[in-house]
């Protein structure tokens, strides 16, 4: 058995998430508490006891979920649970670096506001969004959006799956050419549109902050969103970390490559199972049976620990 972990993205979140982990599992309180002493902020009250409204703001979701899921993942160690390679969904990303050793979590919890402020303040509300594109191919999605202009893809997803991003103007008009044409496509509820080139302003404002993070050889495959493939060199990894922000997740990518690598067993890290369905598309599509759990609650634990013994 080959085990990779993924970490959920932004848009999974929801206040109290993964809540009864945490209140067994002490060893996740040293975890919010450097993100309180970092971000001079109650990050553990923030994510369990705040509005939805609240919660759903990009400089407040982005800490609170990453906190969230390197707590888990210190948990998911604790259950003795091994996997070989990490992959994260966009704000994922960062907690694959800590998964795999390539940075320390208060590294990337330092970091973690400064990306959300700055994707923020990128776009001012209401000048830009994200459409959800189903069951259309690449090239299809590629020429619509080639067609309109301001617009381009942001998320590959999974086959039939991809999401698109850019201006409100943009947005509008694929909506509308969408329901003429009868494809199917939905605007997405976020307060930032992410991995396009409207994340410009945000890449000159974190260039120098990734930049100057620590960073260690990754002890396993870190998979990365820009390219859909591992980087081990500490420019490498910089480099995409700051592509992450304008180009596109390469996610369906990133699972193919891992199911080339013969791995089978697929752990999503994260609240909510938005990444385990997309890679039980994309193996369905590349003909691989695979193993598909979530990590989230304790009573995810007891599967989790029985399929690892089983297959060891």
């Amino acid at each position: 058995m080959k085990t990779a972990i993924m970490f959920s993205g932004q848009g999974a979140q929801f206040p109290g998430m993964m809540s009864d982990m945490f209140e067994i599992y002490t060893e996740t309180r040293e975890v919010f508490q450097k993100a309180e002493t970092f971000l001079k902020r109650d990050i553990y009250k923030l994510a369990m006891e705040s509005s939805a409204e609240e919660l759903n703001l990009t400089q407040n979701t982005q800490p609170c979920l990453l906190a969230c899921e390197l707590a888990a993942l210190r948990v998911l160690k604790a259950c003795g649970v091994p996997f070989e390679a990490a992959l994260g969904f966009s704000l994922g990303e960062w907690a694959a670096l800590v998964a795999t050793g390539a940075a320390q979590e208060e590294d990337v919890l330092r970091v973690i506001e400064k990306r959300a402020d700055a994707m923020q303040r990128a776009v001012p509300p209401g000048e830009g969004g994200m459409v959800a594109i189903l069951g259309q191919m690449e090239e299809s999605v590629l020429q619509l959006c080639a067609s309109i202009g301001d617009i381009a893809p942001a998320n590959y997803n999974c086959p039939g799956n991809i999401t698109v991003a850019g201006k409100a103007t943009a947005v509008k008009e694929l909506l509308k050419r969408a329901a003429e044409e009868n494809i199917v496509a939905a605007e997405v509820a976020i307060s930032v549109p992410s991995h396009c080139m409207l994340m410009k302003p945000a890449v000159e404002e974190l260039q120098s902050v990734i930049q100057s993070l620590t960073l260690k050889k990754p002890q396993m495959e870190l998979v990365m969103n820009a390219t859909g493939y591992p980087a081990e060199a500490e420019e490498e990894i910089k480099e995409n970390l700051v592509r992450q922000l304008s180009n596109p997740v390469m996610f369906q990518q990133s699972i193919e490559y891992l199911l080339g690598q013969n791995f089978d067993t697929f752990i999503e890290i994260g609240p909510g199972k938005a990444l385990s369905g997309m890679v039980k598309r994309i193996a369905r599509q590349e003909k691989r049976k695979v193993n598909i759990l979530q990590f989230n609650s304790l009573d995810n634990i007891k599967a989790i620990q029985e399929l690892s013994q089983s297959q060891n």
